[in-house]
C-alpha cells in the first residue's frame, strides 16, 4: 500500500511539519511506503487565493528574531515550474492509495488544488485532510468533493484508522475518530477519541523531506542531526 503526503507550503522558510514526519512514520511502520510532493521550494503564486502574504523569513526579520539571511547563498530558491502537471506525474507515477494533505489556512486553496489534480489523474484515491485549517473550520473542508476524511484533532489514531480502512478496501468515515465528513448532504463529526500516547508513537521519520530542505537545515546548522534527537 501506499500514501503521498502532501505539503502545499507557500513559505520558502525550510521547516518541517511535524504532523507529516510522525503520519509518515506511523505508515512506514505498518508497511505502507511514503512519498511526499512538497511545494516549499516551487512559485506557487498564480496558484494561492492569497492576495498578499508575509512569509515565515520577512516576518522573522521584520520582528528581529532572526538575522537577514539570503538563502539562495546555500543554493535554496524558488523554482518556477508547472506545479499542477508535476503533480499530476507524481501521482500517476508513485499510483497511491491514499493522499495525506496538511494545511494551513492560508494553504486552504493550493491544497485543495493539488487533490482536484491528484483526482483528475486517480479519481478513485482516498483522501483525508488535516492540519489548522482543519481544526479552526473542518465543515469548509470537508464540503470539497474530494475530500473523503477530514482530522480536526489529534491525527495519530485517525491515520491509523483510516490506513486500516483503506487497506480493507471499506471505507467508513463513521468509524474514523475526530473525522468530520458530509452525509446524505448533512456535516457530521465523530468522537475525538484518547489522546495519543508520546512513548508509543514510532521515531519521526524525517527522511521524507526534499532535499533542499534538509540541506538547508544542515548548512544553517552543523549540529542538526543531534538538535533533531533532542526535540
Amino acid at each position: 500500500m501506499k500514501v503521498l503526503f502532501v505539503f502545499p507550503n507557500i513559505d520558502t522558510g525550510g521547516y518541517k511539519p511535524l504532523g507529516i514526519s510522525v503520519l509518515s512514520a506511523i505508515a512506514k511502520q505498518k508497511g505502507w511506503e511514503a512519498e511526499l510532493f512538497d511545494t516549499s521550494f516551487y512559485d506557487v503564486n498564480e496558484l494561492s487565493s492569497n492576495e498578499k502574504f508575509k512569509g515565515m523569513k520577512e516576518a522573522a526579520e521584520q520582528a528581529l528574531s532572526v538575522t537577514t539571511v539570503d538563502i539562495s547563498d546555500f543554493g535554496v530558491k524558488e523554482e518556477v515550474a508547472d506545479v499542477k502537471g508535476l503533480m499530476a506525474q507524481k501521482v500517476e507515477e508513485f499510483d497511491p492509495d491514499l493522499i495525506a494533505v496538511s494545511i494551513f489556512s492560508q494553504e486552504f486553496h493550493l491544497g485543495m488544488t493539488l487533490l482536484e489534480v491528484a483526482r483528475s489523474v486517480k479519481p478513485e484515491v482516498a483522501t483525508c485532510v488535516g492540519g489548522v485549517h482543519c481544526i479552526a473550520d473542518p465543515e469548509s473542508v470537508a464540503k470539497n468533493m474530494h475530500v473523503d476524511f477530514v482530522c480536526f484533532g489529534e491525527g495519530e489514531e485517525t491515520f491509523r484508522t483510516i490506513l486500516d480502512q483503506v487497506e480493507a478496501g471499506h471505507i467508513d468515515p463513521a468509524f474514523v475518530p475526530a473525522n468530520c465528513y458530509i452525509e446524505n448532504g448533512e456535516v457530521k463529526k465523530t468522537p475525538i477519541g484518547e489522546y495519543a500516547v508520546l512513548d508509543d508513537l514510532p521515531y519521526l521519520d524525517n527522511d521524507i523531506f526534499d532535499a533542499p530542505t534538509k540541506f538547508l537545515i544542515k548548512s544553517l546548522n552543523p549540529n542538526w542531526a543531534n538538535s533533531l534527537t533532542t526535540l
